[in-house]
């Protein structure tokens, strides 16, 4: 724990809030304050940046939304550094495909990036606990897809297979980066997919998976594209199908309408 005012320097900008978040969040970023550390009391800190006890909860409350302290309360209380956490960031990112009007095409061209990466070093990465992970993954789903299952579950392993192939790169990136588009994006699309087209899914999810498991890099990256593609080119169509009498929405079909149509 930090006792010691040169750690943090005098406010002097006007929303000097922000700029208390601002130091703190630094602090934990250069490991000067570690996960599970507790920052000095608000009067201490209140009297390390000379600002008001207003200030200090203002900027408490700005790293408690970023996911980066957490606050208990009784007499063991405190502030604390809070784990890593991404709900901030998938926050951040699903208000930034809203706002920004995303295209469906944008997104998979993000997708191809990044998850095409993903599988390709996945393959080189990749260990035996990945793998298992991936085999339980598909196993559950072939079992749900001649039985009708629902698409809710089925949707739910498919985006539980993107994170196993993001987390066996062994990157923390990665990781947080799938989990943001699972919750900003395929959270939202994937129950939009007809049951006849669950199958081509999987059929894509396992040639993933034997590329990885035969780390066979290449093979893996191109079988990804493959299915980011396909799945892009259906909802796009059923985007139009849908939307087929809007004439003046049918060049750019949009994550905000994607999240009106699917409430």
């Amino acid at each position: 724990m930090v006792k010691h005012s040169p750690l943090f320097k005098k406010v002097q900008r006007f929303r000097d809030y922000e700029e208390v978040a601002r130091q703190i969040q630094q602090a934990i970023i250069d490991q000067h304050l570690r996960v599970g550390d507790k920052l000095p009391s608000q009067k201490e800190l209140k009297d390390m940046f000379q600002v008001s006890q207003f200030t200090i909860l203002a900027a408490i409350r700005i790293l408690e939304r970023s996911g980066l302290v957490y606050t208990k309360r009784g007499a063991t209380g405190g502030t604390f550094v809070l784990e890593k956490n991404i709900d901030g960031f998938t926050q951040s990112l699903k208000l930034l495909l809203g706002i920004k009007r995303v295209t469906l095409e944008e997104l998979a061209e993000f997708r191809l990036i990044i998850e095409g990466q993903a599988a390709y070093w996945a393959a080189k990465r990749r260990k035996t606990k990945d793998l298992k992970k991936m085999e339980v993954l598909l196993d559950t789903m072939r079992r749900l897809l001649p039985s009708n299952g629902s698409m809710e579950e089925i949707a739910r392993i498919d985006m539980s297979f993107h994170l196993a192939v993001a987390e066996a790169v062994h990157n923390t990136l990665y990781g947080a980066l799938m989990e943001a588009v699972n919750e900003s994006f395929l959270k939202e699309v994937n129950s939009l997919v007809p049951q006849e087209e669950k199958t081509m899914v999987y059929a894509d999810l396992v040639r993933i998976f034997e590329a990885i498991k035969a780390r066979k890099a290449r093979a893996a990256e191109k079988a990804v594209e493959k299915h980011i593609t396909g799945f892009s080119k259906l909802l796009i169509r059923l985007f139009r199908e849908k939307h087929a009498s809007e004439s003046n929405h049918s060049r750019r079909y949009v994550v905000e309408r994607l999240y009106d149509d699917s409430k």
